[in-house]
């Protein structure tokens, strides 16, 4: 602990080695500036080579001289600095010091709020996909793209044609207010009716498909702009082509199909 050490007895006499033990003694207690009991006191000197015949030696002398303060508990003795011998600061050293406090706690503060900072960032990356993890997840969506957009482009082929001849065909024969034609019997209109009625069930339906597809795809581009997206990959919503699900829905529901 002290590398001064004390003299070799005999080296320079007796008097010279309880005089640097008295001064490691005073001077270790004068830096803890806690109460010290004399095992305490020479396990802390062992590094100096002070005996712990010498630190009782020591402790008994600095008391005699007023420079340290014995008290006893019991069986056991502790030694502490004479409060009354410490110099006391003047205003001046403890504004200076309270202004040092004051700094040093501040850029304590400012290290808490960066080391919190730091640790909120940590964890975000910590939950963010590394780029291996992105390409695999962007090459498994684009699979089960392609698999659902085959699937659609396969029901579409096979009822597209259907659902829009019959679409026109009601169209033609159901107008707001105006009578069908006496060439159109009734099994035709009825025929027309179930075929639009199923038809605006399908589209419900491949709009249901599309809309997983699509919203998959958003969640996996975060940054991206839905709408640009859509013009960028070219897709056209019902209302872009002027056309809405629930125009027909609603005729279907709303309205007695029938011939009038």
């Amino acid at each position: 602990h002290h590398a001064a050490g004390v003299p070799r007895e005999g080296a320079a006499g007796g008097g010279a080695m309880t005089a640097a033990a008295q001064k490691l003694v005073f001077n270790l207690l004068r830096e803890r500036n806690a109460p010290l009991n004399v095992q305490l006191l020479t396990d802390n000197l062992q590094s100096a080579k002070v005996k712990k015949s010498q630190v009782l030696k020591s402790v008994g002398a600095l008391v005699s001289k007023g420079k340290i303060t014995e008290k006893e508990y019991g069986k056991s003795k502790i030694y502490f600095l004479c409060q009354d011998t410490l110099e006391k600061p003047s205003k001046e050293e403890i504004a200076k010091l309270n202004a040092k406090a004051d700094k040093l706690k501040q850029n304590l503060d400012e290290e808490r709020t960066s080391l919190s900072s730091i640790k909120k960032e940590l964890n975000a990356l910590k939950h963010q996909m590394t780029d291996e993890q992105i390409l695999e997840k962007t090459k498994a969506l684009n699979e089960a793209n392609k698999e659902k957009s085959a699937k659609l482009s396969k029901l579409q082929g096979k009822e597209a044609g259907v659902w829009r001849r019959s679409l026109l065909l009601f169209l033609s024969l159901f107008s707001l207010g105006s009578a069908l034609p006496d060439t159109i019997s009734k099994e035709k209109f009825s025929e027309t009716k179930n075929l639009l009625q199923q038809n605006v069930v399908l589209w419900k339906k491949y709009k249901g498909i599309f809309l997983d597809i699509w919203n998959t795809l958003l969640e996996s581009m975060e940054t991206a702009k839905e709408s640009k997206l859509r013009v960028d990959i070219g897709i056209e919503r019902d209302e872009d082509v002027g056309t809405l699900y629930s125009t027909y829905a609603d005729l279907i529901k709303k309205r007695k199909l029938a011939p009038m």
